[in-house]
């Protein structure tokens, strides 16, 4: 359902995706009422009792060690796709603490709305919940003393949710004033701690960390009201379990995960804050700030309701696979197209973590492809482009003759194999600017008719965008960023060309990037040849598969990024692909050996 919302401008999907879902403490466990025709439900108990369960990577990470929520224990496990591992693991330990995050979690805590009604109410989460209860009547197990006391507990809690909601509100803020005007993102150092900028957001950290702390205090007092210890002097009660009976049992338990989540995110806070840690990374992220209505608050990312967070993730996790994940299974097979570099699977395996496992207990093998990419195929260089930019390193931003020159050579392209054209950025500025040159050259097929022009990143999901591209009726050409450079299939007459704008580096800037180029280094490695390079060969050889994904799938990808030939590392990138790549020096050339592969 939620690949098929397009709120608009408005908000993210994410902000109504935050709405309609639920989390775990919003289960009622065995007392809920609906728990016989629970959807998730079945789905955990089928699974728990399955012989075979397929699922992604991220349950796989976020299922607990110690009790099975949905997932049975299992001495095999097999990764398709295992050239994400790390990137999956690395998002199961991150730490943040941004606007939505914070928000997420009050709203959770209480949040007021007038009622249709004149003078009602319609306020919603858990304190709420517990002063219904109260003014139903409900009597909490230390009786009416108790009621009135717990009464005044929930008001204070109300009031210290409004000033850590005022205080996320004026933290984030000021965090939103230290990245650059053209960063999304500023690495965290040492020497950011001292910065005027930082300096000056620190006294809104402060008073939201007291207002969070005051917050957990109500909450825990709440819990101990609605659920008290056995013993008196044992202090607060533990999380109650979900199987416990009764509406005061049911909201302690909300009211404890709700309580543990603030811990959680004070810990996150204080760790990223001190960012004294050398394992991981820290950095500023910025956001768009929206209103409690999911409206934009105004202005620009820079302007004054302009917002940034807090990150922070392990910059090596290969210990943690090594040891959480291989040691304790009896086989664990990975499987990817795109395991090896330089004809070698030593530097995923070093990724991985493989490396560190006792010597036998690793073997591997790689499998033919079942495709003929010479006559299938060709990969063809048009080196007849300008500069991509003016130093030509990794990241930097392309130049406007280069994204000139690339939309008319996409236009020629899209001409030729009338549609069916898929075009893979790294930039989606890039991409932006190349949509526009395309529409504004109000492209034609060969009979006169109009191509369409899908573009990711204008509101219309991915899954949405790949149907249409789809669509026999109608001549397209997609452009695509990120998520489509793998993971996407158009199997048949659908997709006859693949262009690739650019050698996928990943940009220098972002900061987890950064810390694990610097890790390298600092192990004796190049932060360039042993981290950006293989990195960005498994991402190449990605985009490059989307083309042929069937024996009687046919066409032509073309890399747009002449250091394929120009610079020495290019031939790391050319002998990556099944095919020999051809270099163009010349425009007509190249669009007719291209041409050949169009029917």
């Amino acid at each position: 359902d939620l690949a098929e919302f397009d709120p608009g401008p408005a908000a993210p999907v994410g902000f109504f995706a935050e709405r309609l879902g639920s989390s775990a403490d919003d289960c009622r466990g065995r007392s809920c009422p609906y728990r016989a025709s629970c959807f998730m439900q079945k789905a955990r108990a089928a699974a728990l009792t399955s012989d075979l369960v397929v699922t992604n990577h991220a349950v796989f990470f976020s299922e607990p060690d110690d009790e099975p929520i949905a997932l049975p224990r299992a001495a095999q496990v097999i990764f398709d796709e295992a050239h994400n591992l790390e990137e999956t693991a690395t998002d199961h330990f991150a730490l943040e603490a941004t606007p939505q995050s914070l928000r997420r979690l009050l709203r959770r805590v209480f949040t007021r709305r007038a009622g249709r009604k004149a003078g009602g109410d319609s306020s919603s989460g858990a304190l709420a919940e517990a002063e219904r209860f109260l003014v139903a009547g409900g009597l909490p197990p230390g009786g009416e003393a108790d009621r009135r006391r717990l009464f005044e507990v929930a008001a204070a809690g109300k009031e210290a949710a409004a000033a850590a909601q005022k205080a996320v509100r004026e933290w984030c803020r000021a965090l939103g004033a230290i990245p650059r005007p053209d960063e999304s993102a500023r690495r965290i150092r040492p020497e950011t701690l001292s910065t005027p900028a930082w300096l000056a957001a620190e006294p809104a950290m402060m008073k939201l960390q007291d207002a969070l702390f005051a917050l957990s205090k109500s909450l825990q007092a709440l819990v101990a009201g609605f659920l008290p210890p056995a013993d008196p002097d044992a202090g607060a009660p533990p999380p109650p379990a979900s199987g416990r009976e009764g509406a005061e049992a049911d909201i302690a338990r909300r009211l404890a995960a709700i309580d543990g989540a603030i811990q959680e995110t004070l810990h996150a806070i204080d760790f990223i804050a001190a960012a004294d840690d050398e394992g991981w990374a820290y950095w500023i992220e910025s956001a768009p700030a929206f209103s409690q209505r999911g409206e934009p608050s105004g202005g620009g990312r820079h302007s004054a309701a302009a917002e940034a967070g807090l990150k922070a993730a392990p910059i090596d996790i290969s210990d943690y696979l090594a040891k959480s994940l291989f040691e304790k299974r009896d086989t664990v097979v990975l499987c990817s197209a795109t395991l090896r570099t330089g004809g070698s699977m030593d530097w995923m395996a070093g990724r991985l973590g493989l490396d560190k496992l006792e010597q036998g207990r690793v073997a591997q093998a790689v499998e033919g492809s079942p495709f003929d990419y010479a006559s299938q195929c060709i990969a063809a260089c048009p080196m007849f482009l300008p500069p991509m930019n003016p130093s030509s390193l990794p990241g930097a931003a392309e130049s406007e003759t280069f994204v000139e020159a690339f939309s008319a050579m996409l236009q020629r392209l899209v001409g030729v194999f009338g549609g069916r054209t898929m075009a893979l950025f790294t930039s989606h500025r890039m991409l932006r600017a190349v949509a526009a040159r395309l529409r504004a050259g109000a492209l034609e097929s060969a009979g006169g008719g109009s191509f369409r022009v899908l573009a990711q990143g204008e509101g219309v999901p991915r899954e949405e965008l790949t149907a249409l591209f789809r669509e026999d009726d109608v001549p397209s050409v997609l452009l695509g960023a990120d998520s489509f450079w793998e993971g996407v299939d158009f199997i048949g007459d659908a997709l006859r060309c693949v262009v690739l704008a650019k050698l996928p580096f990943a940009s220098p800037g972002e900061p987890l990037v950064d810390a694990r180029g610097e890790y390298v280094e600092k192990n004796g490695g190049s932060k360039f040849r042993d981290y950006a390079v293989p990195g960005a060969v498994i991402k190449f050889r990605q985009g490059f598969g989307r083309l042929i994904r069937h024996k009687g799938d046919r066409g032509a990808v073309v890399v747009a990024d002449t250091r394929l030939f120009d610079k020495n590392y290019g031939a790391i990138f050319r002998k990556a692909l099944p095919v020999e790549p051809t270099r163009f020096d010349d425009a007509e050339s190249c669009y007719a050996a291209v041409a050949a592969f169009s029917k």
